[in-house]
């Protein structure tokens, strides 16, 4: 998990932002359904990112201030 969550930085309508690893098998598909488990789940909104997706300089700050659930 990433984002103004962990910073506490959170406002009511803030997502909650976190990174995931999906299996190389794993489809788009895959990835929509676990952000709507985790909205379901969370009841606000949620990003789910994968690190290799991500800009490199947005990767590297994203590492640096995740926690691993």
């Amino acid at each position: 998990m990433f984002g103004s969550v962990v910073r506490g930085e959170a406002r009511p309508d803030s997502d909650v932002d976190f990174l995931v690893e999906l299996e190389p098998q794993r489809t788009l598909l895959d990835q929509i359904a676990l952000m709507q488990s985790l909205e379901e789940l969370l009841g606000r909104k949620v990003d789910v990112t994968e690190p290799e997706t991500s800009h490199e300089l947005i990767r590297e700050k994203v590492l640096r201030e995740a926690v691993v659930l």
